[in-house]
């Protein structure tokens, strides 16, 4: 079935990436329609079995390696204490299997238009939910206590953690809103409308500045990194050494004249002994010491297997028990890290895996010269330095996606037209 030019099952894809829109039960809804419309499309007559019969054969190596950290998470289950806790983790994952499963066996390739349309989408969804967050920042007169801001007193984070519609992470908020950033400064660089310029340059600001005010350390480092990544992609001189005073002046009054960011970066910092907290002396710097080190601690002595998918917020909580304080009884905290999440997990089977993973991911972003998939994998990896990103919902599913509609424009559609070589 087509809407005009496009299947039934893009549109469903579109559906599906305007999930910063949703609450996380509408997203299992809009993924339930993309299956149901992918698997019509594929199955409806001879051609189309023909077609899918052959995506199987030609799309089978790379379906593996871009979904190769599951089969060790699922072998952790064989040697884990608490079983239901961890087919709960595996669930949350699932997103990493369903959406290379869709996309690379049940839908063809996409086009750079179809590509590029859905990253539209996603701009849209997300510039909607910064104006929703505005909104509420306004309603809750967020903006007459500026003053009062201190790393102990983060009005805005704590308003999107509380949202009536749906709580966030002001984390993974910012993140999307990186991605965002990114699609529009591409688009910015090949629009010749002056209009169009401008709306972008509106909403570029309004994202910069809903991140500044969430203070989310992940995203300014992403945001860093990605300079950097824009700056060795340009090719004029002149063009470089004006990116490079203009960041380098941004970098400076960031840190120095606004509170949110030099809080978060310099005082907080300042004022924290890098050590595990001791009685209601902590924050959130030497909280993650003591997360750190009872992960490192457990990777000691579970290199090789790791502890199993269903047992490491138990090992974590018991060798948490161990400190003086109990700011660890007040919240669940998790390794902090996705890469340390991973190891504790499926110890080094897993751990290399993921690294492969990740590795097949760049070789593609590299071969394709794509500077969108290379931001979005800067985001994501620099992110999971130090949030376990793919452990939550709103992460994995934003890097599930996404991921997907990369390879499946930039790789699937160059094995095809290479006679379904698919070596990487």
């Amino acid at each position: 079935m087509r809407i005009g030019n496009l299947k039934l099952s893009y549109w469903a894809l579109c559906l599906v990436v305007l999930f910063p829109l949703y609450q996380v039960h509408w997203n299992s809804y809009a993924i339930i329609i993309l299956a149901l419309a992918s698997f019509y499309e594929s199955l409806k007559d001879t051609d189309s079995r023909i077609s899918f019969r052959s995506r199987l054969s030609a799309n089978k190596t790379v379906f593996f390696k871009a979904t190769l950290l599951f089969f060790p998470f699922v072998m952790s289950l064989v040697y884990t204490d608490n079983i239901s806790f961890g087919v709960k983790g595996l669930q949350h994952i699932l997103p990493m299997i369903i959406f290379p499963l869709l996309l690379f066996f049940f839908m063809n390739g996409l086009s750079k238009r179809e590509m590029f349309n859905l990253c539209k989408f996603f701009f849209v969804g997300c510039l909607l939910h910064v104006i929703y967050l505005q909104y509420n920042f306004i309603q809750l007169e967020l903006f007459n206590s500026l003053d009062q801001i201190s790393f102990y007193n983060m009005p805005f984070r704590e308003a999107v953690l509380l949202l009536k519609f749906e709580a966030l992470h002001p984390t993974y908020i910012s993140l999307w809103y990186c991605f965002a950033i990114c699609i529009a400064f591409y688009h910015f660089k090949i629009s010749n409308s002056i209009i169009y310029r401008v709306i972008i340059v509106l909403a570029i600001t309004l994202f910069l500045f809903t991140i500044v005010l969430l203070s989310s350390r992940i995203a300014i480092l992403s945001l860093g990194f990605l300079s950097f990544f824009w700056l060795i992609r340009m090719k004029k001189t002149n063009q470089k050494l004006i990116f490079s005073i203009a960041l380098m002046g941004v970098i400076a009054f960031g840190l120095t004249k606004v509170k949110f960011i030099s809080s978060r970066l310099i005082d907080e910092f300042k004022q924290t002994e890098l050590a595990p907290p001791i009685g209601k002396r902590h924050n959130s710097i030497n909280i993650r010491v003591g997360i750190y080190q009872c992960a490192a601690d457990l990777i000691r002595m579970n290199s090789i297997w790791g502890v199993g998918i269903g047992d490491v917020q138990d090992q974590l909580n018991r060798c948490y028990s161990r400190y003086d304080t109990n700011v660890y009884q007040l919240d669940e905290y998790n390794s902090h890290s996705y890469f340390l999440h991973v190891y504790l997990v499926g110890g080094l089977i897993a751990f290399f895996a993921l690294l492969y993973m990740f590795y097949v991911f760049i070789g593609i972003a590299i071969s394709s010269k794509n500077i969108l998939y290379g931001s979005f994998l800067i985001i994501v990896i620099s992110s999971m330095l130090f949030e376990n990103v793919l452990s939550r919902n709103h992460g994995i599913l934003f890097f599930a996606i996404f991921n997907s509609i990369f390879i499946s424009h930039l790789y699937l559609n160059r094995i095809h037209a290479n006679g379904g070589d698919s070596s990487l």
